[in-house]
């Protein structure tokens, strides 16, 4: 039992972003429950101050027990400890347990000021979307591609429209209860029997190319190391046949889900920015991790090879902003007729979230946590302000202000970071004497 106590807490605080919110979460929760205390409002104490916990503590710990589960899985040499993979599906199993009884005590205490029963249905859907949650966040982390479910669902949800809920709705309490317990019993008999857990991935993996030939002694030239920095990036051809196909597939879905008044994805939507955000974070995240192989080998200023480095994500910007331009003109055509102003406003706030991402991955060359807390803080104003089906327009002008000034911000940091950087710390490791010869 200590062992699963201990993973239990793990998943509350494994991470160091975590357990800042953790602790602002029941600060926050704390202050609320003696302000409702002392304005003798017990339902405004009990209300709010559980927000302020369901927010800040179960809600991340929710998203980041997947990755928290997949990372002390993955290790083989864990396999040797007693019993390991029953216990962390026990562990796993207890937070999901632990989130129903909180959820639970808020319904009771609701149901009590009301003065009426406690309803259950609610600890089924609850029960539910901690599963599917995790399920498919546990699929995000060991295989970045995942994420285009999370998309596709927002997609298909936004374009059919009020027929969704409809729909979900039809399904009875017990189908909901039935599914989620059918997901941890297929989960539970998979992972016991899985040979290996594939580790974290969380940015995209380049595709190993050749790599231009040189000794460890030998000092690259700029255009040697730069070759390596970009070459093992997907070639722009398919980077375009691949945002064709999307926008093409997308004008489908459309074309047949959308009725002709209908409400469809409007492109001030959360879900553009938010995916240019992602997309651009993480694969310039690894153009950046790479660059650790030109210490000192480059020659010229530490701000010329930042300079090239770059030049090489916002080449990948300018990419992603055609794919933007060709999803700009099919809105502004006569299938989907969007306004000017609108098609102008959703243009903007996806390239500012655009260059978000490209210059936090710039700036992560030592340290993630200011880029975490920020892209936090982004994700909250985008899914706040940008998730009606039509956004007004002054929170789509604030959204992309946050943008901007979090990228020049960044930008400003990321060019003190490769100024100060200590690159003997980042160098690649020594090659052995053995394979020396020695």
């Amino acid at each position: 039992m200590n062992a699963i106590g201990r993973v239990w807490w793990t998943f509350f605080t494994a991470i160091r972003l975590q357990r800042w919110l953790a602790g602002s979460g029941l600060v926050l929760a704390g202050l609320l429950g003696i302000a409702g205390l002392l304005l003798r409002e017990p339902l405004f104490g009990v209300v709010f101050s559980s927000l302020a916990f369901f927010i800040l503590v179960v809600f991340p710990t929710l998203f980041a027990s997947a990755a928290v589960f997949r990372a002390l899985s993955a290790p083989r040499a864990n396999l040797l400890l007693p019993q390991f993979r029953g216990r962390m599906l026990v562990a796993i199993l207890a937070l999901e347990t632990t989130g129903l009884v909180l959820f639970a005590l808020l319904l009771f205490a609701l149901a009590w000021f009301g003065g009426r029963a406690m309803p259950l249905e609610p600890l089924v859907y609850a029960f539910a979307f901690g599963t599917a949650t995790f399920m498919l966040m546990f699929m995000v982390f060991g295989d970045w591609r995942w994420m285009w479910a999370w998309i596709g669902t927002l997609v298909a949800f936004s374009v059919v429209g009020n027929a969704a809920p409809r729909a979900l709705t039809a399904i009875p309490t017990s189908g909901w209860l039935i599914a989620a317990l059918a997901a941890w019993i297929a989960f539970g008999g998979w992972y016991l029997r899985a040979r290996r857990i594939s580790p974290l991935w969380l940015v995209p993996r380049p595709p190993s190319l050749k790599w231009p030939r040189s000794r460890p002694g030998e000092t690259l030239t700029r255009e040697q190391a730069l070759r390596v920095l970009i070459s093992a990036q997907p070639r722009w051809s398919r980077w375009l046949v691949a945002g064709i196909i999307n926008i093409v597939a997308f004008a489908i879905v459309l074309t047949v889900f959308a009725a002709p008044n209908g409400p469809f994805l409007p492109f001030t939507s959360f879900v553009w920015p938010f995916g240019m955000m992602v997309l651009l974070w993480g694969k310039n995240m690894a153009i950046v991790h790479r660059s650790r192989l030109l210490w000192l080998r480059v020659p010229g200023a530490r701000d010329v090879v930042r300079r090239e480095v770059e030049r090489a994500l916002l080449r990948n910007l300018a990419g992603a902003g055609l794919l933007l331009l060709g999803a700009a003109a099919l809105y502004s055509s006569p299938l989907l007729a969007a306004p000017p102003r609108e098609v102008l406003a959703g243009l903007a706030l996806s390239i500012g979230a655009g260059l978000f991402g490209t210059y936090a991955a710039l700036a992560a060359i030592r340290g993630n946590l200011a880029q975490l807390a920020t892209f936090a803080v982004l994700m909250v104003a985008q899914f706040g302000l940008l998730a009606r089906l039509s956004p007004a327009l002054p929170d789509v002008v604030l959204v992309t202000a946050l943008e901007l000034v979090a990228a020049i911000a960044f930008r400003a940091l990321a060019v003190a970071r490769w100024r100060r950087v200590d690159w003997l710390q980042l160098r690649p490791l020594p090659q052995s004497n053995m394979l020396r010869g020695a």
